[in-house]
């Protein structure tokens, strides 16, 4: 059974993709993804890797609340992104390995 959208769904459980990058290799795509937390009621944002066809997606960052504007660097091994986790109220470019590891402030 379908059950009706209510504003409680159109805000908590849709979730929003944006500002797709695809890697040097054409072989995955960098995107941000926005979802909004139930409990403290603020949109978070963080990055994410997935194939071609959409498969395979992994989660790259865990911290801060906003993280966007990824960038592929011209050999595909790091992003640069921006990032709200430098320190309260402020914002920074880090770079972040694509195969883990931790990221470094730039």
């Amino acid at each position: 059974m379908v059950r009706p959208l209510s504003p409680d769904a159109l805000i908590y459980d849709l979730r929003s993709a944006s500002d797709p990058q695809v890697s040097p290799d054409g072989a995955q795509i960098l995107y941000a993804l926005a979802t909004t937390d139930r409990t403290s009621k603020k949109v978070e944002s963080q990055l994410w890797v997935c194939g071609m066809d959409g498969g395979d997606p992994r989660r790259l960052t865990w911290a801060g609340e906003k993280n966007g504007g990824g960038r592929w660097s011209p050999d595909g091994s790091q992003i640069a992104f921006v990032s709200d986790r430098v320190g309260a109220k402020q914002t920074g470019v880090l770079v972040l390995p694509v195969e883990g590891g931790a990221r470094r402030a730039r």
